[in-house]
């Protein structure tokens, strides 16, 4: 894909992820020669494959320039949509233990009457998700800092929450890659990693009044307001990687035809988890973050 304009690159990862996602599971994994077309007439199967090294290559091509695409609007903030929109840091407001960069609040920390849905409401105006087009921040990574974890992501579907982690505080809306704050404690995501995430980490953290305790952060036990443990992304390139995600639809699969039903979540593409088959208890959808 050298020398080509990034639009043409982001095409070509585009069409090679499309032919690849519309091969039947036996040539997504590799082998060809078991090509499902081949003996069921009710299947079909693009004649040019593409091999799953290809693929891979291609999500993290298109990934890459989606979020170069996505950086060159984060350096101006939505146009006003309600009060969390205005202006942040306000010298006449305390904002507590949280970076006045991601405290849009007219009221002191402590003063709300309904933190979670302010939160809620502040973070979808500070990062906005519809019609942007991000993939899922957790595609093709293996997330650790998290209780529970690692967690491994799903292998590219659509950007559509807002998860808070480590700090389930939903006023603390720091996202420190996009220059909001210090620690990167917004994350978007799509639903799937979303649910998996609460099924994984949930039973981790302590009791805790949203109301009452809204100037405090809500962190897993053991950790402490200092200690807040990092989010780390570890990209999935390497041959074994591969091997992972492939399980990873095999797992789904299985796990599907057990059912009888789906089990991809909201704005799927259609590429599943490795652990989503392996928790006790999967919620269908998580409105907490």
């Amino acid at each position: 894909m050298s020398g080509l304009e990034p639009e043409e690159m982001l095409a070509n990862a585009l069409g090679t992820i499309a032919i690849y996602e519309s091969q039947c599971h036996a040539c997504r994994a590799g082998f060809t020669g078991e090509c499902v077309a081949g003996f069921d007439t009710t299947v079909e199967c693009p004649e040019g494959k593409v091999a799953p090294a290809d693929y891979l290559t291609a999500v993290v091509v298109r990934d890459a320039l989606t979020a170069t695409a996505q950086k060159g609007r984060r350096s101006s903030k939505p146009a006003a949509g309600g009060e969390s929109s205005v202006t942040f840091g306000r010298p006449d407001v305390d904002h507590g233990y949280i970076h006045p960069q991601a405290y849009p609040y007219t009221k002191d920390i402590g003063d709300f009457t309904d933190p979670e849905s302010t939160g809620r409401k502040a973070v979808k105006e500070m990062y906005p998700l519809e019609g942007t087009g991000m993939v899922c921040e957790w595609a093709n990574r293996r997330v650790h800092g998290l209780p529970g974890g690692p967690i491994l992501g799903c292998t590219g579907n659509p950007a559509t929450d807002w998860h808070h982690g480590p700090d389930k505080n939903t006023l603390n809306n720091e996202k420190g890659s996009w220059e909001v704050g210090r620690q990167e404690n917004v994350h978007l995501i799509c639903s799937e990693c979303h649910n998996l995430a609460h099924a994984t980490i949930d039973k981790h953290y302590p009791p805790y009044d949203r109301k009452l305790q809204q100037d405090r952060p809500w962190l897993p036990a053991p950790a402490t307001e200092i200690e807040w443990g990092a989010i780390v992304l570890e990209l999935l390139t390497a041959p074994a990687d591969i091997d992972l995600l492939l399980e990873q639809e095999r797992r789904r699969l299985m796990a599907q035809a057990k059912s009888g039903k789906a089990t991809r979540g909201r704005g799927s593409t259609g590429q599943g988890h490795a652990q989503s088959v392996l928790v006790e208890e999967q919620p269908e959808e998580h409105e907490e973050s």
